[in-house]
C-alpha cells in the first residue's frame, strides 16, 4: 500500500519502491534507493538520464516507460524479460 513519507524516513526501508515527488531533491531520493535496493521512479527525465533514479513514466503523447539500466544495476534492482520488451532502456 504505498504511502506518504518525508525524505528522513526513508532509511528506516521496508519499501519496494520510492516515487520521487515533484519538486523533491532527487540526490536525497537516490542515494536512499541504492542503500535500500529499490528502484527509484520519478517523472523528471534528466533524474533517469543521469542516473539518479531508476525509472521515469511518461503519458503524453503516448505511454513510455524509460529504464536506466546502470542506476537499476547500481540499486541492485531488476526487471522481468516481458516488461523490458515494452519498455525503452538507457
Amino acid at each position: 500500500m504505498p504511502k506518504l513519507i518525508e525524505v528522513r524516513q526513508l532509511p528506516s526501508g521496508g519499501f519496494v519502491a520510492i516515487i520521487a515527488a515533484a519538486g523533491v531533491r532527487i540526490e536525497q531520493i537516490a542515494d536512499a534507493a541504492r542503500v535500500l535496493h529499490v528502484a527509484c521512479v520519478t517523472g523528471d527525465l534528466n533524474a533517469v538520464e543521469s542516473g539518479q533514479c531508476v525509472m521515469t513514466v511518461k503519458s503524453e503523447p503516448k505511454v513510455e516507460i524509460i529504464i536506466n539500466r546502470a542506476a537499476a544495476a547500481r540499486a541492485n534492482v531488476g526487471f522481468g524479460t516481458a516488461f523490458l520488451m515494452m519498455i525503452r532502456q538507457i
